[in-house]
């Protein structure tokens, strides 16, 4: 879900001015569309996930049994 810039600083808990100087440093993922940023909400939820090292939950493939002999 694309969403803009209020929307995600709301999201994250931060300042409108806080995306704005992420956007600067280019430290937040967004695309400018029509001359206004927009940021595609779950891309934006990954790279939080990637920036503080917490691991991704994998989906369990059933297929594949981890069985002790």
């Amino acid at each position: 879900m694309w969403v803009g810039l209020r929307t995600i600083a709301k999201h994250l808990g931060v300042s409108k001015e806080t995306i704005y100087r992420m956007l600067k440093e280019d430290k937040i993922p967004a695309s400018k569309i029509g001359g206004q940023w927009r940021f595609n909400r779950d891309y934006v939820d990954l790279w939080l996930l990637e920036r503080q090292n917490i691991p991704r939950i994998e989906k369990i493939d059933p297929n594949k049994t981890n069985r002790n002999k």
